[in-house]
């Protein structure tokens, strides 16, 4: 199923699996998808809290990277 990692939906591979298996396809997608906008979600997060934590600390006048 590495055909479905990716962020948009292969409409030409899907349209090439039998109709059996396509909603296996579908569903390996949407898994994939779903652990990728978690990991990015952890991401942003973690460069808010950052950025958050450096605002806090350091002192006014002081220089930011």
């Amino acid at each position: 199923m590495e055909l479905a990692h990716s962020l948009l939906l292969n409409e030409e591979a899907l349209s090439k699996i039998p109709d059996n298996k396509k909603p296996v396809f579908v569903f390996e997608w949407l898994r994939f998808l779903d652990k990728v906008l978690v990991a990015a979600q952890k991401v942003r997060s973690t460069n808010l809290f950052d950025k958050l934590l450096l605002t806090c600390l350091i002192p006014k006048g002081m220089p930011r990277n």
